[in-house]
């Protein structure tokens, strides 16, 4: 069965898109309310929301390899260009209330309703670590199959 892309140290170019995307400075999709929110660039972010945002895509990740999410996992396994590409990336959203817990998501809704949500059953109401105070949010992660 495929398992999720670990995003390796060396390549520091993928590693800087994949946290800028995590702390919701990356903007594929804006919506008014969005464009209003104060944004940061990566070098300015501050360390304590970095280490968040990779412990948030940790859990979630690990979230989502779960029997409970097996629906997720084919469906964006059938989402290759080719057998020997990785997936195309699951972009998501998520709002965390301050005792760490997930109480919103967002993401483009896919084809098929039970996926989106497959998507919102695995991962709404779980608990993470409080964010760090004043950490903006939504959190963005991006997630993608590989082999």
């Amino acid at each position: 069965m495929a398992g999720f892309k670990k995003r390796s140290l060396g390549g520091l170019w993928r590693s800087a898109a994949a946290i800028a995307t995590v702390l919701g400075f990356s903007t594929p999709v804006v919506t008014q309310a969005q464009t209003q929110a104060p944004r940061l660039t990566p070098q300015a972010a501050p360390e304590a929301w970095v280490v968040y945002a990779e412990t948030a895509t940790a859990a979630v990740t690990a979230w989502l390899e779960e029997d409970s999410a097996s629906s997720v996992r084919l469906h964006l396994d059938r989402m290759r260009l080719t057998p020997d590409q990785p997936s195309l990336p699951l972009e998501l959203k998520l709002w965390i209330d301050e005792e760490g817990r997930v109480c919103r998501i967002g993401f483009t809704p896919f084809d098929q309703p039970q996926v989106d949500e497959d998507i919102r059953t695995v991962i709404m109401g779980r608990r993470l670590a409080s964010p760090p105070h004043g950490m903006l949010q939504p959190l963005r992660l991006e997630i993608q199959l590989s082999d």
